[in-house]
């Protein structure tokens, strides 16, 4: 049974200029450690679409970013190595991620399921 569904879509050239011009901010406010491994540009706005897609689920804060952490299977497949769980509920909950790239765009789906 599907829980929630959430959606997040990027304009690449617009995260590259926010990215730029606060890359600290994004570096140590938005991305984990684990995140920023060999990750370029386009794969952070993939990663910030599925952070978005997330929050949009779940209906939390925007701004904990660094409480959803983005990993990926040796397949390449993503996941969310670690989201919010605020009720007990949500402990149960399993969850399919995609990101896709598309010249200047990267979008992110993630469903909450039982």
């Amino acid at each position: 049974m599907i829980l929630k569904i959430g959606t997040d879509i990027v304009f690449l050239p617009r995260f590259e200029k926010i990215f730029r011009e606060n890359k600290e901010h994004f570096l140590q406010n938005v991305f984990c450690k684990e995140e920023l491994e060999s990750a370029n540009v386009q794969r952070l706005a993939g990663i910030f679409a599925s952070k978005e897609a997330t929050i949009k689920a779940l209906g939390i804060k925007v701004g904990r970013w660094q409480e959803i952490c983005v990993a990926h299977k040796e397949s390449g497949k993503p996941y969310l190595a670690t989201f919010p769980q605020e009720t007990k509920a949500r402990a149960t909950w399993k969850h399919d991620l995609t990101i896709a790239h598309d010249g200047d765009y990267a979008i992110a789906h993630v469903i909450f399921y039982q």
